[in-house]
């Protein structure tokens, strides 16, 4: 199935492709078809990190795992995908009290993580 993802890099405008990824894939399926090109954008260990896009949906984002020891630059626009789900559910909340992504960052439209 082919699958929409963003690459947000601090400064930089967003790149958006695709990749085929099965409906419901198993790690193998993300270890062939994600990660090579996770390795093209975050310099070593990746993390994954549950978001909600802004339609609502659940989805996934990939991190780079030591992005607070690097000193990343902030970025906002995962920021924002990794608080929605949060202030979405407890609009009290103050965002700016809330973890940040720092560093590159890819979305995906979709959930591949299960």
């Amino acid at each position: 199935m082919e699958t929409k993802y963003t690459i947000l890099v601090p400064g930089q405008p967003a790149r958006e492709g695709t990749v085929d990824i099965p409906m419901r894939p198993s790690y193998g399926n993300l270890k062939t078809a994600v990660v090579p090109m996770l390795r093209t954008i975050i310099d070593g260990a990746w993390e994954h990190v549950t978001i909600m896009l802004e339609d609502g949906s659940r989805s996934d984002m990939f991190v780079d795992e030591h992005f607070v020891a690097k000193r990343l630059p902030l970025n906002p626009e995962a920021t924002a995908h990794y608080r929605r789900a949060t202030l979405t559910q407890e609009p009290g909340t103050n965002p700016n009290g809330m973890p940040a992504i720092l560093g590159p960052a890819v979305v995906f439209h979709r959930q591949i993580w299960f």
